[in-house]
């Protein structure tokens, strides 16, 4: 486990990271074409360990021959590491362990890897998770790797979907505005490039979002 700094981790890193994700900003895309396999994962509130348990995600990394991954921060702290390098082998008392323990990444790197926009994404570029807002995490992979984790994670297709009822539950049926803590407009782009247009507005609609 180690610490790299911008410079580093654009050499090191980001050829990885584009193989997974696209540049938002300019792009208007979050996930790299080549990466057909995609979901939506939740509860995300702080670390992914609850809708994708670390160990499931290190089992079927490593079938595909990965040993390790990098974590980046989307938003820049001034005092600490921004990017780091973690080992599969290392990566559940790092990222999940006790609180209070001397292994993980913050006490050992002195890192916060628990905001939103954290990204976490697979060394050779085959697996990515980008930490979002109001709970939610996309996660894209090369299909090898998504099969082995729907098998290993059967409820992954049914986390969008608790997530989009808890919302609707949540949202006053009596208020004609209803509108929630975030726009429908950014759901529905995060739905449509995960899911498609026709499913998307699907979700939307039934979540009363439209």
């Amino acid at each position: 486990m180690y610490s790299l700094n911008d410079c580093e981790f654009q050499v090191q890193a980001e050829p990885a990271l584009q193989k997974v994700f696209a540049d938002y900003a300019s792009t208007g895309q979050w996930f790299s074409p080549t990466i057909t396999a995609r979901k939506v994962i939740y509860p995300c509130f702080s670390s992914f360990e609850e809708a994708l348990p670390v160990d499931a995600l290190v089992a079927a990394a490593t079938a595909l021959g990965d040993e390790g991954c990098y974590i980046t921060l989307d938003w820049r702290a001034l005092d600490e590491p921004n990017h780091c390098y973690i080992p599969l082998s290392e990566l559940q008392e790092s990222y999940a362990g006790e609180p209070g323990s001397e292994k993980l990444i913050g006490a050992r790197l002195g890192m916060n890897v628990f905001g939103h926009y954290t990204t976490i994404f697979s060394a050779n570029g085959k697996w990515g998770i980008k930490i979002l807002e109001a709970g939610l995490a996309i996660l894209g992979g090369v299909p090898e790797f998504m099969d082995i984790l729907q098998t290993l994670v059967p409820s992954l297709d049914e986390q969008i979907h608790s997530f989009l009822h808890q919302l609707f539950e949540d949202t006053p049926q009596d208020n004609p505005e209803r509108e929630p803590y975030f726009s429908a407009e950014w759901l529905y782009e995060i739905l449509f490039q995960v899911y498609g247009q026709e499913v998307a507005a699907t979700m939307v609609r039934e979540a009363g979002l439209l």
